[in-house]
């Protein structure tokens, strides 16, 4: 099994309480169809998190508004208070095949869990 992306941890995180989409960009070394996706993920306090994975083609180098939703995850849920892996599965339609060299933006959108803040 093959993997791409950000495959360490970051040196920071992020924290929102409103609807938020993150990606980055990822070159897949090998072609194959892509199965799950996993971020790390907390929340800031009791509450729950809904996260989906997404997949957009790249535009000249970049995520624009010309990119395509090429895949999206089915919708996974989040409890956790400290960081943790949050595996998400694709499934479907979206058990997409990605090529080699080729550059996808690859991230997830998380909804709003209310008063408590997701953190990646």
């Amino acid at each position: 099994m093959a993997t791409f992306g950000k495959l360490t941890d970051g040196a920071s995180s992020t924290a929102s309480s409103a609807d938020g989409k993150i990606v980055s960009a990822a070159t897949p070394a090998a072609t194959g169809v892509v199965q799950t996706l996993t971020a790390r993920l907390w929340l800031s306090g009791s509450a729950t998190g809904n996260v989906r994975g997404v997949i957009y083609s790249d535009v000249l180098g970049a995520l624009t508004a010309a990119s395509t939703l090429l895949a999206v995850t089915d919708d996974a849920t989040f409890t956790n208070t400290s960081e943790a892996e949050v595996t998400m599965t694709f499934s479907g339609a979206n058990l997409i095949t990605v090529n080699s060299g080729t550059q996808y933006w690859i991230g997830i959108h998380v909804q709003d869990p209310g008063t408590e803040s997701w953190n990646i």
